[in-house]
């Protein structure tokens, strides 16, 4: 009895961070389409009546449900959610960059970097390497295989145990990478303003 309440305690503590993944991430397609910085950026940037960006939160969804299609071709007897490990696995090496990036920028800038007033002082000398080395291993731990038949050039190898979260960031990096080469760099001018500073 109690193993159900469990699990229904797990499955609307995924329902709601999934809505919050897709929350926070539709309002960060719209912030990078307002700037004119990801391609199709005129539908994303467009709001419904509530003034929501519903387009990017469709496109996110569709997003989502792509990045877990290999579910559909689980391994015969698999009881390893393959799937669900890489999708978390993507999200968590997404958000962990999103934080190793500044952090990484911070500590580039050293004391010319104009700080607010909660800040590390002198600690982040220290501090930043070891934060963005601890980001890169934890993100080359969400890349490993989560079961023996995800291990690549491995007897037992097959394609649907296989860890793809390694895929698909090749794909996202790659994609912005040669985005960017094919003309991003050339007309992306910055941050659009909204306010006056």
């Amino acid at each position: 009895e109690w193993a159900k309440v469990l699990l229904i305690i797990t499955c609307v503590g995924q329902f709601f961070c999934g809505m919050s993944c897709v929350t926070a991430g539709s309002r960060m397609l719209f912030a990078f389409s307002r700037d004119k910085a990801v391609p199709g950026h005129k539908i994303w940037t467009k709001l419904d009546k509530n003034r929501n960006p519903s387009n990017a939160a469709i496109a996110l969804g569709v997003a989502g449900a792509i990045l877990t299609l290999p579910a559909l071709w689980a391994p015969e007897g698999s009881v390893v959610p393959v799937a669900f490990f890489a999708v978390t696995s993507v999200a968590v090496i997404g958000l962990f960059a999103g934080f190793a990036i500044p952090i990484w920028l911070r500590f580039k800038a050293g004391d010319s970097f104009k700080v607010g007033e909660w800040n590390l002082g002198k600690h982040y000398k220290w501090m930043a390497p070891i934060a963005v080395l601890e980001i890169a291993l934890v993100s080359i731990v969400f890349c490993l295989p989560t079961t023996p038949a995800g291990v690549w050039g491995s007897k037992d190898f097959v394609w649907a145990a296989a860890q793809y979260a390694p895929i698909a960031l090749l794909v996202v990096v790659g994609g912005a990478y040669i985005w960017w080469l094919a003309g991003a760099k050339n007309t992306f001018k910055g941050p659009n303003r909204t306010i006056d500073q």
